[in-house]
C-alpha cells in the first residue's frame, strides 16, 4: 500500500516510479484481488481496499496524462480494467459449487466505479478512445469489454440521488466511451474482425455495448436507437463480407437484433375482451402502467391494464375495476390474470380472479389472445378472447418502433436478396429463417393510423416480405443449381407458409404449381418437405390457402411423369390428409372427382391414349373415393344413374379394345416385316 502511494506521487516525474508501476503494479494488485475477504482479517482487508484504490488513482492519472494520441499510450489501462473486473475473487467470492457462505465484496468494486465516475474518469476514457480509433493503439477487446461493463454499472439508475444535470453529464460520458468503441468497430478490416470473432471477443464487446444502451433507454431513447442503427449497419458489413465465417457470424447478430427489436416492442394501448362467460369481463382494458415523459414505456416495466365497467350495467350502480396483469408465482412461472382487486389489500389472495393464463416463454411480455383458463372460484366458461389494439407510443411513432426500423433496414438493404441471390449458401439460408419469418409477421403488423391526416407519410405494413421475395426463393429451387441449397429453401418456405397472408401464400403456391411442367422433381420435393412438416407440427392453413395447396398436390399426382417421383406415395398420403379437413373437404373431393370423371370419359373414347396416364386416372378415382366419408362415396357413385360406375366400366372396355387393336397391329407389322424380308 505504501509503495503504491509513493509510486503515484512520483509516477509522472520519476522514471524509477514509472518502471515500478509498469513492471510490478499488475502483479501486486492481481495477488490482492485473488484474496477471499472472509479468509483474511479486517486490517488485511482494509489494506487490500486501500491498495486497489491507489492503483485506481494511478490508472486515472496516467489515463488523464495520455488522453491525446500525441502524448503516448496509457500503459496501465489494462490494470484499470482488472481493478474494475467484477469477476475478480475479492469481489465475487467463491466459485460455483464451493461453500456458498464464502462471498466477496461487490460493494467495493461499486465504490471504485463511483470514485472513477466522480472524477469524470469515463469522460477521460472516452477522449482516450476517440484519439485512437482505427489505430493499433486502440485497447484490446478484452480490456474494452471490462471497461464497458464498469460503464454499464455506472449508469445512473432510478434511485440516483444527484440532480438532472449531473445525471446527464454521467450519461454523456458513458455514451462517449461507447460511441468511440462503436466507431473503432466500424473501421476494423475484415482480417481484423475475423481474428477478433474467432475468440468471441467481438461478441463480448457487442453485448457489453447493448447492456449499456438498454440501461439508458428510459432516459436516452434517441442514443439507444442510434446504437441499434449502428448494430444493423455493422451486421450488414458482416453479412456482405467476403469471409464465410464473418457472414455466418453476421447472421447470428441479425437474428439477435430481430429478437431484441421484438422484446422492445411497445405494448398494445388496449386489449378488447370478448366472448367471456361473465358478461361484465367483456370490455376495453386500457394501459395503466407508467408511461415516460416522452410518451414511451420502458420495456422492462411490467405491463398492466384496467377496465372500469359501466355503472349502469352494475346492480349496485357502482363501477367495478377489473385488472389485466402479470404475476410471478413462487415457482417463478409467470401467469396472467383478469381479476377484481381487493380495495384494501390489492395483489393478495383477497382479489377475485376470473380468468388466468400460464404464459409461454414468448408470451411473457404481453397477455396472449387465446388459451385463457376459467378460474374455479369465480369464473364462468367460456374464457375470453383478447384482441390487442394500438400501441403505447407518441402520436406519429406507430410505424417507427424498433421492429419497423429492423424491417426497414432489411428491405432497403435487400437483405432477402442477399440470402437468395447468386451467392446463395445453404448455411446462410438456414440462418436467415428468423429474419424472414419476422418480415412475414410485419406484413400484417400495422393497423391504419388514427393520425393519418396529421402524419401523411405514415404507411402501414410498408416494409415486409413481398411476392418478389417469394418468387426469388422458388426460382432458386427451380434453378437446379444445388440440391442441398434447394433443400434449405424448401424448409424456409415451409416454415413461413403458415404465417403468410392469404394473398402471398396463394401467389406462392400458384407459382410453384405453374412450374410443374419444367420442374416436376423440385415441386415434388417441396411437397414432400411440406408433408413431413405438417405431419410433425400439425400446421394450420386457411381454407383458401388449403384449396390452392390441394390444387398443387393434384397437379403433381396427375403429371404425365408423376410415376418417376420417389416421393409420389408421400405426396398422395399428404393430399389424403388435407382432403379430409372439413368443412371444405367435401367440396374439394367433389371437384377432383369431377376431374377424374372427365378424364375417364375422354379415355373411354380414345384409341391412342397413353395407357400409363389412363391407368393413373383410374387409380386416382379410387384414391378420391377412399378419401371420402362412406356416405359421400356412396353418393358419388350412385348419382346420375351410377354415372361413375358406368364411366369406369366404359374405360375398361376401351382399354381392352385398345389392347386388342395394338396387339393386332403389332402382329400385322411383324408379318409384314417377315414377308418383306422373305421376298
Amino acid at each position: 500500500m505504501d509503495s503504491l502511494t509513493e509510486a503515484r506521487k512520483y509516477m509522472l516525474t520519476s522514471p524509477e516510479a514509472r518502471t515500478f508501476v509498469e513492471s510490478y503494479m499488475r502483479k501486486v494488485l492481481q495477488i490482492l484481488l485473488e484474496q477471499v475477504p472472509q479468509k483474511i482479517g479486517q486490517m488485511e482487508k482494509s489494506c487490500v481496499q486501500e491498495s486497489l484504490l491507489q492503483g485506481l488513482l494511478i490508472c486515472f492519472d496516467d489515463l488523464n496524462f495520455n488522453r491525446d494520441a500525441a502524448s503516448g499510450d496509457c500503459a496501465v489501462l489494462g490494470i484499470l480494467a482488472m481493478i474494475l473486473n467484477k469477476k475478480m475473487q475479492f469481489y465475487k467470492g467463491s466459485k460455483h459449487g464451493w461453500n456458498n457462505s464464502v462471498s466477496g465484496l461487490p460493494e467495493v468494486r461499486t465504490h471504485f466505479i463511483n470514485k472513477f465516475k466522480s472524477m469524470h474518469g469515463f469522460g477521460h476514457l472516452g477522449a482516450y478512445f476517440e484519439a485512437r480509433v482505427g489505430t493499433a493503439s486502440f485497447p484490446s477487446p478484452t480490456e474494452v469489454k471490462l471497461l464497458l461493463d464498469a460503464a454499464r454499472d455506472a449508469v445512473p439508475g432510478s434511485k440516483f440521488e444527484g440532480d438532472d444535470d449531473t445525471k446527464k453529464v454521467i450519461e454523456d460520458e458513458i455514451i462517449r466511451v461507447s460511441k468511440a468503441v462503436m466507431k473503432d468497430m466500424e473501421q476494423q478490416s475484415e482480417d481484423a474482425l475475423k481474428k477478433i470473432s474467432l475468440h468471441d471477443d467481438l461478441n463480448a464487446v457487442r453485448w457489453s455495448l447493448q447492456n449499456i444502451f438498454q440501461s439508458l433507454i428510459g432516459s436516452r431513447r434517441k442514443e439507444t436507437y442510434e446504437f441499434y442503427d449502428f448494430c444493423r449497419k455493422f451486421s450488414l458489413k458482416l453479412i456482405t463480407s467476403q469471409s464465410l465465417p464473418l457472414k455466418l457470424y453476421g447472421w447470428e447478430t441479425v437474428n439477435e437484433l430481430v429478437d431484441v427489436s421484438q422484446d422492445m416492442a411497445p405494448p398494445p394501448a388496449e386489449f378488447v375482451a370478448s366472448g367471456a362467460g361473465i358478461d361484465f369481463v367483456n370490455g376495453s382494458y386500457k394501459y395503466s402502467a407508467k408511461i415516460g415523459e416522452d410518451g414511451f414505456v420502458n420495456p422492462k416495466n411490467d405491463h398492466t391494464y384496467e377496465y372500469n365497467t359501466p355503472p349502469e350495467n352494475e346492480p349496485s350502480g357502482k363501477s367495478r375495476k377489473l385488472t389485466l396483469f402479470k404475476c410471478v408465482m413462487r415457482s417463478q412461472q409467470k401467469w396472467w390474470f383478469i381479476s377484481e382487486a381487493d380495495e384494501k389489500q390489492p395483489g393478495t389472495d383477497k382479489d377475485i380472479d376470473y380468468y388466468q393464463q400460464k404464459s409461454k416463454k414468448n408470451e411473457e411480455n404481453f397477455p396472449p389472445s387465446t388459451g385463457w383458463i376459467t378460474c374455479r372460484s369465480a369464473g364462468i366458461d367460456p374464457s375470453p378472447f383478447l384482441d390487442p389494439k394500438g400501441l403505447v407510443v407518441p402520436p406519429g411513432e406507430e410505424y417507427n418502433t424498433m421492429e419497423h426500423q429492423m424491417a426497414k433496414w432489411a428491405i432497403e438493404n435487400k437483405v432477402v436478396e442477399l440470402v437468395l441471390g447468386s451467392s446463395i449458401h445453404r448455411e446462410i439460408v438456414a440462418r436467415s429463417t428468423r429474419l424472414i419469418t419476422f418480415l412475414v409477421q410485419m406484413c400484417i403488423k400495422d393497423e391504419p393510423s388514427n393520425d393519418a391526416r396529421k402524419f401523411p407519410n405514415l404507411v402501414p405494413n410498408q416494409y415486409c416480405l413481398n411476392s418478389d421475395h417469394l418468387n426469388l426463393a422458388w426460382k432458386t429451387c427451380a434453378s437446379k443449381l444445388d440440391a442441398a441449397v434447394s433443400a434449405e429453401v424448401y424448409e424456409l418456405i415451409v416454415v413461413i407458409l403458415p404465417h403468410l397472408p392469404n394473398e402471398l401464400a396463394v401467389d406462392l403456391l400458384n407459382t410453384i404449381r405453374n412450374s410443374c411442367h419444367d420442374s416436376l422433381f423440385e415441386v415434388g420435393e417441396f411437397c414432400f418437405t411440406l408433408a413431413a412438416s405438417f405431419k410433425d407440427e400439425g400446421i394450420y392453413l386457411s381454407d383458401e390457402v388449403r384449396s390452392v395447396l390441394l390444387t398443387l398436390l393434384w397437379s403433381v399426382l396427375t403429371h404425365p411423369d408423376a410415376s418417376t417421383l420417389k416421393c409420389y406415395d408421400e405426396v398422395k398420403a399428404f393430399m389424403t390428409q388435407e382432403l379430409r379437413v372439413e368443412p371444405n373437404g367435401t367440396q374439394q373431393r367433389q371437384v377432383f372427382l369431377d376431374v377424374c370423371k372427365e378424364a375417364l370419359a375422354k379415355n373411354s373414347t380414345c384409341t391412342n391414349c397413353q395407357e400409363i396416364s389412363a391407368l393413373r386416372m383410374v387409380r386416382l378415382t379410387r384414391f378420391i373415393l377412399e378419401a371420402c366419408s362412406r356416405e359421400q362415396a356412396v353418393r358419388m357413385v350412385a348419382t346420375n344413374d351410377n354415372e361413375l360406375a358406368t364411366l369406369t366400366f366404359d374405360e375398361l372396355v376401351a382399354y381392352l379394345r385398345r389392347r386388342t387393336f395394338h396387339e393386332s397391329h403389332s402382329l400385322i407389322k411383324k408379318v409384314s416385316n417377315f414377308m418383306g424380308h422373305f421376298f
